[in-house]
């Protein structure tokens, strides 16, 4: 009897430990700090590192591409090759040969690009020279005179663009709340579509979030707010840590992050999910599902994280190549089943809005640069120390992972705003701008009272 309360009172003491131990390393690691690197060729870099007034901006002219790319898409497209599908499999296999011809076919005939160039050129575009390279974005200015300005960059991921955000601009700049407005700032990563890709590889999210950082910064912003999916996540995850001074807040999407107490949690939600989870029923359990999901859907990213170009160059020569391949991760992100159609990506897309994304890539020859993030991306456990700004939360039921929210308070302490959106998946302020935005304000909304109560 003594010797099984000696393993039972050790076996405790160790599983505290642990506890203890993951809580200690998310709390007290070093953060992260911002080096100025150069990412444009080696022969152009400068004695000493720019400064911000050295940050050149130029206001792009409209986007128009040229009639021979336009040709030569259409020729392409027009000599495609498809193989036949499997029966009765709908999209479980990826997309759907027979539905994609359909789709080609649309895009050939009755898809007008000059029109979404018109609508691409309805706001302003421009560049920066940061650190050797051109980042391209758009800046928006309230329509509204208010008493208070408030600056908010919107940061897209990966296979999306800037263009995820024209829906959702206009909502944020066309009205104001409280006497104060948005002015949005949207930039484009390096290596995706106007944004110039880095000439050396290390770009990763740490070192993006540093370009914009001083993006910010050139433009006068000494207090601003950061929104971010997907990779947006990320790199204002990693803004709110290197730019704390002057970021007032993040509002998320998507929210990646190590359960807490590492294995420990996995065991405490399947065994004892009440303790663990609180009242919420989450996903992660059964935990067979979620670890199912997480080998199903999780292919793309190690091809991506490993040889990037052995795809992106096969996708940069082939527009079929590319559209099928974007199209699976927009019908499998925004909550689509295998056993559906293509109608249930059109109930969340029209067919011109998901060309246009997938034009942006093959007009700007960007898919491969775009794709190399995934390699840039080091796992950097400074980047899991917590966030003390003020966080919001936006939780769209069909996002790709979702984390218990009863987890996320070690890695985000100051979460002001958690919200479980009635529809919508990855592409948030693509598929549900309304949503999006409104999520958006009340956020902005709540901490502006908070700064107001503390002064």
């Amino acid at each position: 009897m003594k010797t099984f309360a000696v393993i039972v009172t050790s076996f405790l003491v160790l599983l505290l430990a642990i506890i203890l131990g993951f809580r200690a390393l998310n709390t007290y690691i070093t953060p992260p700090v911002a080096t100025n690197q150069w990412w444009g060729p080696s022969d152009e870099a400068p004695a000493t590192p720019p400064l911000i007034d050295d940050i050149h901006i130029e206001e792009l002219p409209a986007i128009q591409f040229e009639d021979e790319k336009l040709e030569d898409l259409k020729k392409r497209l027009s000599n495609a090759r498809y193989f036949r599908a499997l029966e009765n499999t709908n999209w479980s296999y990826g997309s759907n040969t027979q539905e994609l011809k359909e789709f080609v076919r649309y895009w050939l005939n009755e898809f007008k690009w000059r029109e979404q160039e018109k609508r691409i050129n309805q706001f302003k575009h421009y560049t920066a020279t940061i650190d050797g390279i051109e980042i391209h974005y758009i800046h928006v200015k309230p329509q509204m005179q208010t008493r208070k300005v408030i600056p908010i960059m919107l940061i897209h991921g990966w296979p999306g663009s800037f263009y995820e955000f024209y829906k959702a601009i206009p909502l944020l700049t066309g009205r104001s709340k409280d006497d104060f407005s948005f002015e949005v700032i949207c930039p484009s990563l390096p290596g995706y579509i106007f944004s110039e890709a880095p000439h050396k590889s290390g770009l990763g999210p740490l070192q993006i979030a540093n370009l914009f950082r001083k993006l910010m910064a050139r433009l006068g912003h000494g207090k601003y707010y950061v929104q971010g999916g997907d990779w947006g996540s990320g790199i204002a995850r990693a803004m709110a840590l290197i730019d704390t001074s002057h970021i007032k807040g993040i509002h998320l999407n998507m929210f990646v992050t190590g359960p807490p107490y590492g294995p420990f949690s996995l065991i405490s939600a399947y065994f004892f999910p009440s303790w663990s989870l609180g009242s919420e029923k989450h996903k992660i359990i059964p935990l067979k599902d979620f670890f199912g999901k997480l080998l199903w859907e999780s292919g793309y990213f190690h091809v991506q994280a490993t040889k990037p170009e052995s795809v992106g160059v096969a996708l940069n020569d082939s527009p079929l190549g590319l559209a099928n391949y974007i199209l699976e991760k927009f019908f499998t992100w925004s909550g689509c089943k295998g056993h559906q159609n293509f109608s249930c990506l059109e109930s969340k897309f029209t067919k011109d809005e998901l060309i246009t994304n997938i034009m942006l890539y093959w007009l700007t020859e960007s898919m491969p640069s775009a794709m190399r993030l995934y390699r840039e991306n080091k796992i950097d456990r400074s980047l899991a120390c917590p966030i003390s700004l003020p966080t919001a939360m936006a939780n769209f039921p069909h996002e790709i992972f979702q984390i218990p929210q009863a987890w996320l308070h070690v890695a985000f302490p100051n979460i002001v705003q958690f919200t479980e959106m009635p529809r919508g998946g990855h592409f948030a302020a693509f598929q549900e701008p309304e949503l999006f935005a409104d999520d958006v304000w009340k956020f902005v909304q709540k901490v502006e009272n908070i700064v107001k109560e503390e002064l």
